[in-house]
């Protein structure tokens, strides 16, 4: 029962315009099939298909117990802050900044999530969650 407990994790997910990307790439797929039958042309439609759906079940950020995962390029580049390493954060329309200090190099870095691939729901729990993050923080 404890375990779970302290395995807190929330999710967000980009899922802003997927809905319309998938829409004009099959709406694009099924009019250049009536005109051509080339498999290559097939298979990059699939292939598409195959990113969108992954895209839609892989989270942009991740809120653990103590850390925050951000997925800057999928599959590429992720970057991990500690709850301890957060200096302050910024919110502007488009994105939010969040200003640490490495651990191992006492070098203060900026983290950026882009706010504008989120649904409005999604960008205020992120809000929240940075709130409460940050009000914890400053209490101890």
């Amino acid at each position: 029962m404890e375990n779970k407990k302290n395995d807190f994790k929330k999710h967000y997910y980009a899922r802003k315009y997927l809905y319309v990307i998938f829409g004009i790439m099959n709406s694009a797929f099924l009019s250049y099939r009536r005109h051509s039958s080339s498999d290559i042309i097939s298979i990059m439609f699939l292939f598409g298909n195959v990113m969108i759906l992954i895209s839609y079940n892989m989270p942009c950020v991740t809120i653990g117990n103590d850390y925050i995962k951000i997925i800057i390029v999928r599959f590429i580049k992720v970057l991990y802050i500690q709850f301890n390493e957060i200096i302050n954060y910024n919110y502007d329309q488009k994105k939010i900044e969040i200003y640490y200090k490495c651990s191992y190099s006492g070098e203060e870095k900026k983290g950026i999530i882009y706010t504008n691939i989120f649904g409005e729901n999604e960008k205020e729990s992120l809000l929240q969650e940075l709130n409460k993050i940050c009000n914890k923080k400053t209490k101890e």
